[in-house]
């Protein structure tokens, strides 16, 4: 899809009341007391019937409903409901109008998440979204199902092959050599969904796959050869040939990617100072994303870590290459679908990381962006304020200067009243951030434990104390976004690009015996 350097896609609602996979579609009629309520939805990006993006993305209503806290600011958080037959809202005290309060919720088997807000008092009603890309209603796998894929000039043996599909984002990756042209993959035992559950795509919803070939060279791992088709019904016991097989694609696209703005690395050693490693870890990979209608950061970095260590978007990646600190970087030469071209978002995720290693334990900081483009040009130049000077206190008295290394054995003693974390963003014409999310980690040697996800406009945050069990180790990750225009009016829903993230680890605390 052709687009200009920043997009912003307007979003659309949709409506209607079914309920499949435990997934209500929201009806967002007007009511009456829009400033006493809070919408809280799942975000979908879907493709259409067609097999191409959907820019109008679909708002359902969370199921199983989370467990609801209200509290004010400094106050203690008490249990509420999350209303499903209201499409999804959540009603707060008049009395809250004008003041900071907070609003904590954990889904099903999740991180509880607090957010510390003060929407303004108007029309619009505030919206949370939890994202969500492929279509919610989800076919299981039948059992030993897949494909038999023989591209029309396919090899004589595909090489660490992967496999995709769109409608449902999956992917799946092999090692070493498959002979013969035939590629057959067993969908159910190989298919990892990059969204949600893993359901069977369907061609009747435009469902496509990647056939897709790579070689490694010079720090690239790029596409010797791509081949898209539409799906066929998966059969229980059945590898199923696409009919007609599809045309494989050689290598012939390059990709070059600039950097303008201050040095990344620069900037990381200047923010971690003496909790930074001596060099940065440069990656980017090209590729098709399904949507520009949601956070380009919803795919969570991969345990163990492969390859990016800071979230991006679920995407089929085609090049993915690690580079030197340079103004301009041009991958090897790969295979790209002109189909996928027209279907879907051509896009370049890239990361410049530095890593703290103090024992078993690693802590990986670093800036992120997901830039687009309509050919294979593209631009970068990570203009995200990150966050720094880090302080925790409490009644206004300074506890801790998380930056500084030197306090990191000292333990800390807490008491009962809130404390406060606050922290400052680099200084820079060029430099906005729309949102902040800071995690509270607890560390148990090389693991790390997410306690509480704090989500904020401002640069401070209240913080329960008795959150922080006794002799225990904690870290804070505070991520800085740029590309949510509308958060400080408490509206999460809209997402322009490019997309940026700056996330800074300060140092540890250990809270006392």
């Amino acid at each position: 899809m052709r687009l200009p350097r920043h997009v912003a896609l307007g979003l659309v609602a949709a409506a209607g009341c079914n309920q499949i996979w435990g997934l209500d579609q929201v009806d967002l009629a007007d009511q009456p007391d829009k400033k006493t309520r809070i919408r809280l939805q799942l975000q979908i990006a879907r493709t259409t019937d067609e097999g191409y993006a959907d820019p109008t993305l679909e708002y359902r209503v969370l199921q199983p409903p989370p467990v609801i806290q209200l509290g004010l600011v400094g106050e203690p958080l008490a249990e509420d409901v999350y209303r499903p037959d209201d499409g999804g809202t959540i009603s707060y005290s008049t009395t809250f109008v004008g003041q900071r309060w907070r609003l904590a919720y954990t889904l099903a088997g999740g991180v509880p998440r607090e957010v510390q807000w003060s929407p303004p008092a108007e029309d619009q009603l505030p919206l949370l979204v939890e994202p969500l890309v492929g279509r919610a209603e989800r076919l299981p796998v039948p059992a030993g199902s897949g494909y038999a894929i023989t591209p029309l000039g396919s090899p004589l043996s595909h090489t660490q092959p992967r496999v995709f599909t769109t409608g449902l984002w999956t992917e799946s990756a092999f090692s070493g050599t498959s002979p013969g042209a035939t590629f057959n993959y067993d969908f159910g035992a190989n298919a990892v969904s990059q969204s949600g559950l893993l359901g069977a795509p369907e061609p009747a919803r435009g469902d496509h796959g990647v056939l897709a070939d790579y070689k490694n060279l010079n720090g690239c791992r790029v596409t010797s050869g791509v081949a898209v088709f539409g799906v066929p019904d998966l059969v229980a016991g059945q590898l199923t040939a696409p009919s007609p097989q599809p045309t494989y694609f050689s290598a012939d696209k390059q990709v070059r990617l600039t950097f303008a703005g201050s040095p990344v690395g620069a900037r990381l050693q200047a923010l971690l100072g003496d909790r930074a490693a001596p060099a940065d870890l440069l990656r980017m990979e090209y590729g098709y994303a399904p949507s520009l209608g949601i956070s380009g950061f919803t795919r969570p970095a991969p345990t163990p870590v492969l390859d990016f260590f800071l979230p991006g978007p679920p995407m089929i990646a085609f090049a993915n290459c690690t580079f030197a600190p340079m103004q301009l970087f041009q991958t090897e030469s790969f295979a790209d679908s002109p189909e996928l071209t027209e279907r879907f978002f051509r896009v370049v995720h890239v990361e410049a990381a530095n890593q703290r290693v103090r024992g078993a334990l690693t802590l990986t900081s670093g800036f992120a962006a997901v830039v687009t483009s309509s050919d294979y040009n593209f631009f970068t130049d990570f203009t995200v304020a990150a966050p720094r000077k880090v302080v925790l206190s409490r009644a206004g008295s300074q506890l801790a200067d998380l930056d500084d290394l030197t306090q990191e054995a000292e333990p800390l003693a807490l008491g009962a009243e809130p404390l406060e974390l606050s922290f400052g963003i680099e200084s820079g014409s060029t430099l906005v951030t729309d949102s902040f999310d800071v995690t509270l980690y607890s560390i148990a040697g090389s693991a790390l434990t997410a306690e509480r996800i704090y989500t904020s406009t401002e640069r401070k945050l209240s913080i329960d104390p008795s959150l922080l069990r006794p002799g225990t180790e904690y870290v804070f990750e505070l991520r800085a976004y740029r590309g949510r225009p509308s958060a400080a009016r408490a509206d999460f829903s809209i997402h322009t690009y490019p997309q940026y993230v700056a996330s800074i680890f300060t140092r540890t605390f250990k809270t006392a015996p």
